[in-house]
């Protein structure tokens, strides 16, 4: 049993359109959908965190992309809502979902920015941080997830279950999903590297490869990591040959920066 951290990602479901005061209602995970991970969420999935988190043991918050450090959001409600609900829009209709009711936090603003982006239809899939208890895999290699804990939910640009949307939205890190995250939310080469390796690792571990599609848009994103590196050592080496001309020439001077200089490499700075 995997039991790490991972997310989820799917379309946006509105269960009605985002009100001015911050309020927005979504599902943000649909169940019995195979996403792109070949998985499956199934109904019951979230009932433990849904019961800890009315009982106020554990407080669910929405996040920004999935930092921990920009939470945006809070869970006003949260319930599980089965096949057929009268609250379910038509498309999942017959396989039920996870309905959060959030409240942006207006008063800062990244929660102001993402709200009016969701508003604006800018952002269109939600994502949830989970982690996983109990799974089982079918007979056609689909891993149904059965028991686990929700730990966040996050607004986001693209998702791997196809069913999510904004009532509401679902997501998984893919590969393909974390080159276009990397590209437009700013995502730092080291954490590309980091979610890739816990991606190429699952696949792994599944005794799956890489689809040769994935592969191809890897390689373009590392050629597009190490240009911009590149570019950036070009930039430091006419950074220091300005700073060259204009630097003082004592004896003094050039002793002080000296040592400036041994203690800055020193320091690993």
């Amino acid at each position: 049993m995997d039991e790490s951290y991972r997310v989820k990602t799917a379309p946006a479901y509105q269960v009605k359109t985002p009100t001015d005061d911050g309020i927005v209602e979504q599902i943000v995970s649909v169940y019995g959908n195979v996403d792109s991970y070949g998985e499956r969420i199934l109904l019951g999935f979230f009932d433990d965190s849904i019961a800890a988190h009315n009982q106020e043991d554990f407080v669910i918050a929405g996040l920004y992309s999935h930092d921990r450090l920009k939470p945006i959001a809070s869970t006003k409600q949260i319930m599980s809502l089965p096949p057929y609900d009268s609250s379910l829009p038509n498309k999942i209709k017959d396989k039920g979902g996870l309905y959060i009711k959030g409240e942006y936090n207006l008063d800062t603003q990244i929660g102001a920015e993402t709200f009016s982006n969701i508003k604006k239809k800018i952002l269109n899939q939600y994502s949830v941080g989970i982690t996983v208890k109990e799974d089982r895999r079918d007979a056609s290699d689909v891993i149904d997830l059965i028991r686990g804990k929700l730990w966040e939910w996050s607004a986001v640009l693209w998702g791997a279950n196809d069913l999510t949307t904004t009532l509401g939205v679902k997501q998984a890190y893919t590969a393909e999903k974390l080159v276009d995250m990397a590209r437009v939310a700013g995502i730092s080469p080291k954490q590309f590297e980091k979610w890739l390796e816990g991606y190429v690792d699952m696949k792994l571990k599944e005794g799956r490869k890489l689809s040769s599609a994935t592969v191809s848009e890897l390689r373009s994103n590392s050629q597009d990591i190490r240009g911009a590196a590149q570019g950036m050592i070009a930039t430091a080496d006419n950074i220091d040959a300005l700073i060259e001309s204009a630097a003082p020439s004592s004896d003094k001077a050039l002793m002080l920066m000296a040592q400036a200089k041994h203690i800055y490499a020193t320091a690993n700075i």
